[in-house]
């Protein structure tokens, strides 16, 4: 083992080297494991099998930090074995042969904290079949494609990265949305209480009083140029502000 940071962790005594007491004692601390689940070394490939003896020949040599060496027979042996797994050669990889190293799970498990959601991914949450419609793997992907931007904006900024929270925010969307296929109510409202305030966007926003509300958690001045703007509205007109208000300007 060269890299100087990690021989340090092992050697107890600082002397510089690590036996293999050193090595069992400290690789048996928690603390030690836990740090070494995130290690991120630069090391020769394991799977080329024309550098089996640079990498393995310390094992013929006996010294304080590897006492027990190993003999000609049964380092061919192990030979036999690690030329078995190899494959550099017969893969043609386009990598240098020296390259990074980590602990995959632990990879995957950080990255799982991210809680983006690639289109394909977003695509694979349409349910293919529900009561409203059946979607093709196409026409999911697409409107994947379309949204996938902002439902993960959605999440990052309301939910984190709160899988359970995903899970309802979706559920909700898709009744709205109809599996993300209408962003405005069918009809703008024509003939509904809420008249002007119809149901837009993922969740459907619907009433004057959700739309003031809203408006106030965006910072939005309702008076002067609004970024909503209908027929309807005008600086007289009077509107149902819930289903259980009553008009209001």
């Amino acid at each position: 083992m060269d890299a100087q940071l990690i021989r340090s962790w092992l050697d107890t005594d600082g002397d510089g080297k690590v036996t293999p007491a050193e090595t069992r004692a400290q690789l048996a601390q928690s603390a030690l494991q836990q740090k070494l689940k995130f290690v991120i070394c630069k090391t020769p490939t394991e799977w080329n099998a024309a550098t089996i003896d640079a990498r393995w020949g310390w094992l013929k040599s006996a010294n304080e930090e590897h006492p027990d060496k190993l003999e000609d027979a049964d380092f061919q042996t192990l030979k036999t074995h690690i030329a078995k797994l190899a494959f550099w050669q017969e893969a043609a990889l386009e990598i240098d042969a020296n390259h990074w190293h980590f602990q995959p799970r632990e990879f995957i498990r950080h990255f799982r904290k991210c809680g983006w959601y690639s289109t394909d991914e977003l695509a694979r949450c349409i349910p293919r079949r529900s009561l409203s419609e059946n979607v093709a793997w196409t026409e999911a992907f697409s409107r994947a494609t379309t949204h996938h931007a902002a439902m993960n904006l959605l999440f990052k900024k309301y939910m984190g990265a709160n899988r359970i929270r995903h899970l309802h925010a979706l559920s909700q969307t898709y009744i709205e949305t109809g599996l993300l296929r209408l962003f405005k109510e069918g009809g703008a409202g024509a003939g509904k209480n809420y008249g002007a305030f119809y149901g837009r966007g993922y969740m459907q926003l619907t009433w004057a009083a959700n739309y003031e509300s809203y408006g106030k958690f965006k910072n939005i001045s309702d008076h002067g140029s609004l970024p909503y703007t209908d027929h309807r509205i005008t600086a007289t007109s009077t509107h149902m502000w819930s289903d259980c208000g009553a008009n209001k300007k």
